[in-house]
């Protein structure tokens, strides 16, 4: 093979000579442009377009992912080929009897490789050259290998939606894991119906995607559900080791079942909750504190804030402060003689030590036990255990002061969504978990005959009932109702669960005319975490919610995205019965035309600023 490239410069030209050189030397129409000459073009674009060649790269990312994984494969299978070519040539007639058949199953099932003495075998050898040629270790090569093969024989549809950049690599692992207990039977249709699904929605954050690839799973194989509440049984288990890479940490790590992974997760925001707002600790850090307390048995967080510090030092000083019995405070006030002041010293006795009293004996001389004289019983004879007067215990003394009252364990909160028909038992449709995704009917159930669990009946009708849209903040049926109806967060890609994000209103409120427009209304609401809500509040991006429940965003540079391409009303159809959606008031146009000039006027004074002080600044 021969190349049309002449000889490169020596290595100390500088790189702009490289670049003059290459560009006079070569055609410029067969020859592509150097990084560094492409790189220099970006810098002279402006926002639109650079928006434009991101998304182009990610789709171009995603058919090289596509590429590369099913080249992974097809390395695998020839060297699989290999392999058995080179046995066949060794072996010839030879074990191939029963008894040679039966040897070499021994061997391998008590974990040993029959075919050792012949060298690596066909996976062995793939895993070892697409690690050379992608200077990866053998656990990735062997995942990219395992990849390419499912995207050949296992989902090969879903592979095309990955080939054509509708998804990425990652989500496309995230399908593999999903149907992976998936029968053989049922994977084909799990297939087709994924990429139709894939195909004709917009692109989804991985939380949405994970629950749509869940809720396919759920409807067409029920059987691979229970096999997953199975697995998730049998992989439970909790490890903690010293961290490589952080000196001086300790990492847990924890397999759980999805319920009671979030049941512990809420109790650990609780408890991270519980302190006051002057603790000054994270969140993050909170959250390992209140895992430590766990762990040493307590059901709450001590608050680390200056005044909790210091009422705990006070309950300590008063702690150490000895009790005096009220029986000898006479005594105490009683006048000392000077014989015996605390100064002088005691007088001595005549007697000797053996003969003193023993109350005036050293404490270390006194005798272990009670002599059985003194207590008017036998040495030999048990202790009476009569209930009579002379013999009762006396009562034990009221305490002077009432204890401290418990500080009471903060509660734990999970929201679970399910159909009223899988509660009931009349069906197996999944629920849902806000944070964890979707669970099977079986879990379902048995998270609402729990103690402590509180079932709160939510319709379209109870949503909207009393409600006239004109209240800045929605009730709490109509807050429930929202967020059952989203996933998480509406923004693109976010994956902020619903139940602990802010409600926006798409239309905003006008505090001074609610009857002007932005009512408080099913239509108008939705659920945006914190960052996105001020991200749309205060710079320029719009968004807007159709009649179908989407949330559809415009970017300051015009682009447009959908927010919410799998919602809730996916998983549980009862709530897409939702009353329709009011016409656009006035105020909307005043408000879009506002929007409009604001941007433009920025673009234009971004552009003059371009125009004044071009790259490189």
């Amino acid at each position: 093979m021969t190349s049309r490239m002449p000889a490169a410069p020596s290595a100390d030209v500088p790189c702009d000579v490289v670049e003059s050189w290459y560009a006079s030397e070569t055609d410029a129409d067969e020859v592509p442009q150097t990084v560094t000459a492409q790189l220099r073009s970006d810098e002279k674009l402006l926002r639109t377009d650079l928006v434009e060649i991101m998304a182009h790269s990610a789709a171009t990312v995603a058919a090289g992912q596509f590429r590369m994984a099913q080249a992974a494969s097809l390395i695998h299978d020839e060297h699989e080929e290999d392999y058995g070519c080179e046995l066949a040539e060794a072996l010839g007639e030879q074990q191939s009897t029963p008894e040679d058949f039966a040897r070499n199953a021994e061997i391998a099932a008590s974990g040993g490789d029959p075919r050792a003495e012949y060298g690596l075998d066909g996976l062995e050898r793939a895993v070892v050259e697409v690690g050379a040629v992608l200077s990866i270790p053998p656990t990735q090569a062997r995942a990219l290998i395992m990849t390419g093969h499912a995207m050949r024989y296992r989902l090969p549809h879903t592979a095309a939606m990955l080939a054509a950049g509708r998804i990425d690599l990652r989500r496309f692992e995230i399908a593999v894991r999903r149907t992976e207990l998936c029968s053989s039977d049922a994977l084909p249709d799990i297939d087709l119906r994924l990429s139709e699904a894939i195909y004709r929605r917009d692109h989804m954050s991985t939380s949405r995607f994970t629950a749509m690839v869940d809720a396919i799973v759920a409807k067409t194989d029920k059987e691979a559900m229970k096999r997953r509440r199975e697995r998730a049984q049998d992989d439970r288990g909790v490890t903690i080791r010293p961290d490589r890479f952080a000196p001086g940490q300790a990492k847990l790590t924890a397999n759980l079942p999805t319920a009671d992974g979030a049941t512990v997760n809420a109790r650990l925001d609780a408890m991270a909750a519980a302190v006051h707002k002057a603790d000054p600790r994270t969140l993050r850090q909170r959250r390992a504190d209140a895992l430590v307390a766990l762990g040493n048995g307590a059901d709450h967080l001590e608050c680390r804030c200056d005044d909790c510090i210091a009422a705990r030092c006070a309950d300590l000083a008063e702690a150490d402060v000895p009790e005096v019995d009220p029986a000898d405070a006479d005594m105490l006030d009683a006048d000392v003689p000077e014989s015996v002041a605390p100064d002088a010293d005691p007088p001595e006795s005549d007697l000797p030590e053996s003969d003193l009293p023993e109350s005036d004996l050293p404490e270390s001389d006194l005798p272990a036990a009670t002599d059985s004289a003194a207590t008017g019983t036998d040495e030999t004879s048990e202790p009476c255990r009569c209930t009579c007067a002379d013999h009762a215990p006396a009562p034990a003394a009221p305490p002077t002061t009432d204890p401290a009252p418990a500080v009471p364990a903060p509660s734990a909160v999970i929201h679970v969504v399910a159909n009223q028909s899988t509660l009931d038992g009349t069906d197996d449709e999944p629920g849902y978990i806000d944070k964890f995704g979707v669970v099977d009917a079986d879990t379902i159930r048995e998270i609402a005959a729990a103690e402590f669990t509180r079932k709160v009946g939510l319709s379209p009708e109870r949503a909207a009932e009393g409600l006239a849209g004109l209240k800045y903040r929605p009730g709490k049926k109509l807050q429930a109702f929202i967020r059952t109806g989203e996933l998480s967060c509406c923004f693109p890609g976010c994956n902020n669960p619903a139940w602990s994000a802010d409600l926006d209103h798409t239309t905003p409120y006008d505090h001074r005319h609610p009857d002007h427009g932005g009512t408080t209304t099913v239509h108008n609401i939705k659920p945006l975490c914190r960052l996105h809500h001020r991200a749309k509040t205060f710079n320029a991006w719009r968004d807007y919610q159709d009649t179908l429940g989407r949330a559809i965003f415009q970017s300051p540079s015009g682009h447009w995205f959908v927010g919410n391409a799998f919602r809730g009303t996916d998983l549980f159809g009862g709530l897409r019965t939702v009353p329709p959606k009011p016409p656009d008031h006035r105020a909307r146009a005043t408000i879009d035309t506002l929007y409009e000039r604001l941007r433009t006027g920025e673009i234009r004074a971004r552009d003059r600023e371009y125009l004044r002080n071009p790259p490189p600044f």
